[in-house]
């Protein structure tokens, strides 16, 4: 099955994202409902994450992994993540800000590239998820 099969039928979820700022530092904050699979942006710099609370899976380049509320791990430069969120979760990842810019869109641009996430390669985890929802429905 082709990714475009796979994603045509998803929608946009609206998952509130708040942002804080300090010297020299940006961090963005977002929530996620339990039950979401969720395909982030590749991100351009290596930063921190922290899952403040919730517990999710998550596949980064290829790898999966499960995180729950108090886990901080590194992401590197040019990974993206695809998580299924078993429990509400709310997320924060911490990126370096040197010039103390506060403009969103220009912090986007600076940290993750523009891709549509829906036409990226969501491999093992969206196939796991699906088949194990076709055998609860049977």
């Amino acid at each position: 099955m082709s990714t475009q099969e796979i994603t045509k039928e998803f929608t946009t979820a609206s998952m509130p994202v708040q942002h804080h700022f300090s010297n020299g530092i940006y961090v963005r904050e977002i929530f996620m409902p339990q039950g979401l699979i969720v395909v982030g942006k590749t991100h351009k710099t290596t930063h921190l994450n922290i899952v403040v609370s919730g517990r999710c899976e998550v596949m980064i380049n290829g790898e999966i992994k499960e995180f729950k509320a108090g886990d901080v791990f590194e992401s590197l430069e040019g990974s993206q993540k695809t998580l299924y969120i078993f429990e509400d979760c709310t997320w924060i990842t911490i990126h370096t800000n040197e010039d103390d810019e506060t403009d969103i869109e220009k912090l986007e641009d600076r940290y993750v590239d523009h891709l549509d996430p829906k036409a990226i390669a969501m491999g093992k985890l969206v196939h796991k998820y699906t088949k194990e929802q076709q055998c609860l429905s049977q």
